[in-house]
């Protein structure tokens, strides 16, 4: 339901979208209290997912209506952009949209080095980028007046680099924004119970900054459209490692933060 929400999002479906944040708010509800489901959840789950497929068919016959008329109006179709280049622009739309809901300034790159990669790897890796993208703009980038505050440009940067060669492709998703807070991670997992206190000293940075990759685990103070519930970053990792691949994480507080994706092609 969050990878819905993302993409309804990024392609302007407000009403799909809207229900899809709505739908997550009542399994946020099951997941907090998984002993105490009763009947009147179970109905408005089923009611919400009903309207789903009405409104989904209905945009799908939409759809198909319009590409009819320019077909019978001899409408030229445009060239065949690479599949990379149609990640760029729907990444690129995305962070254009969510950047101005939240009032933030973005600087957008995309770059892709060596040979090319398959459209089918790239959809199957264009949620997890969603994702990563969506967090690096509600977390990682700051306001354009902290950052200002803080000797850095207004504009945020955030950037995407593909590098395929080898039969290996990597995704590097880095911003400069405010970084992994590490005393944060930590204060949160324990307070959750996912850490113990006096575990913490034998984990590493890398172990710990790992911890936001699990399900139901959010540092933020409030949920919002884009974030809070603790889900998203867990898809992340879910998706990667169906692909066989692994992601890092590298971060400076007050700097930047780059995760890394690794795959086998």
């Amino acid at each position: 339901v969050h990878s819905l929400k993302g993409n309804a999002r990024a392609l302007n479906l407000e009403s799909i979208g809207e229900r899809a944040h709505k739908l997550e708010d009542e399994l946020d509800k099951l997941r907090s209290n998984v002993s105490e489901i009763q009947k009147e959840f179970i109905e408005r789950t089923l009611k919400a997912l009903e309207e789903f497929h009405i409104e989904i068919k209905d945009g799908s016959s939409i759809f198909e209506k319009i590409l009819g008329m320019k077909s019978a109006l001899g409408g030229k179709q445009k060239d065949v952009d690479s599949p990379a280049k149609e990640l760029e622009d729907f990444l690129r739309s995305l962070l254009n949209k969510e950047s101005k809901e939240l009032g933030k300034q973005i600087d957008f790159h995309f770059f892709q080095e060596g040979d090319e990669v398959s459209g089918e790897l790239l959809g199957k890796l264009k949620n997890p980028l969603i994702q990563i993208l969506k967090n690096s703009l509600d977390h990682g980038i700051e306001s354009s007046e902290n950052r200002v505050k803080l000797g850095k440009k207004a504009q945020g940067k955030i950037s995407v680099r593909l590098q395929s060669s080898g039969g290996k492709l990597i995704i590097d998703c880095e911003d400069d924004g405010g970084g992994l807070n590490l005393e944060r991670i930590k204060k949160k997992a324990i307070e959750v119970g996912v850490l113990k206190e006096e575990n913490v000293s034998k984990m590493s940075r890398e172990e710990i900054y790992q911890l936001i990759f699990r399900a139901g685990f959010s540092t933020a103070d409030k949920v919002t459209g884009l974030s809070g519930r603790g889900v998203g970053m867990d898809i992340v990792k879910d998706d990667i490692e169906k692909l066989g691949g692994k992601i890092r994480i590298q971060t400076h507080e007050g700097k930047f933060t780059k995760f890394s994706i690794e795959i086998r092609k």
